[in-house]
C-alpha cells in the first residue's frame, strides 16, 4: 500500500526515463540519474525479498485441518 508522499515504482521509472533523456543532453544530470537508478534498484530488491519471504512462509505453513483444531488427548 502506498501512503501519501510515498513514491511508487511506476513514478520512479517514469522519472528515470525523463532524467535519462536529460542526462544524454547534459551530463550535469548524471548524479540525479544515478540516485534514481539506485532508488529503483533498492525498491526492486525489497520487493523481491518480500516475495521470497512470502514463498518461504507459504511453503512452511501447516495446512489447517480438523485434526489440528482438536485438542490433544493424553
Amino acid at each position: 500500500m502506498v501512503t501519501a508522499g510515498e513514491i511508487t515504482t511506476a513514478q520512479l521509472e517514469r522519472a528515470l526515463v525523463t532524467i535519462a533523456e536529460l542526462a544524454l543532453e547534459n551530463e550535469a544530470y548524471l548524479p540525479i540519474f544515478e540516485r534514481l537508478n539506485n532508488e529503483l534498484s533498492a525498491m526492486h530488491a525489497k520487493r523481491d525479498l518480500l516475495a521470497q519471504a512470502r514463498r518461504i512462509v507459504d511453503a512452511n505453513r501447516p495446512a489447517i485441518t480438523s485434526d489440528s483444531l482438536e485438542p490433544e488427548m493424553q
